[in-house]
């Protein structure tokens, strides 16, 4: 398996149901970077709600 220690930041390109969840799992991981790109701000901001508001999974449960 390859070393990949060095990698801090990661970009997802699409935020719907596997980007944001994807994003989730990077800032879980511990990446000091997590970058969402879509076509709009709207669904960007819609990610990021739901990374941290969703009530089963979101990191303010998570946080608990």
């Amino acid at each position: 398996m390859q070393d990949i220690s060095y990698v801090k930041n990661i970009t997802i390109i699409g935020t719907g149901i596997q980007g944001h969840a994807i994003a989730q799992v990077a800032l879980m991981a511990g990446f000091s970077k997590v970058i969402l790109n879509d076509l709009s701000i709207e669904l960007i901001n819609k990610a990021v709600d739901r990374i941290v508001n969703d009530p089963r999974t979101g990191l303010k449960v998570l946080e608990k």
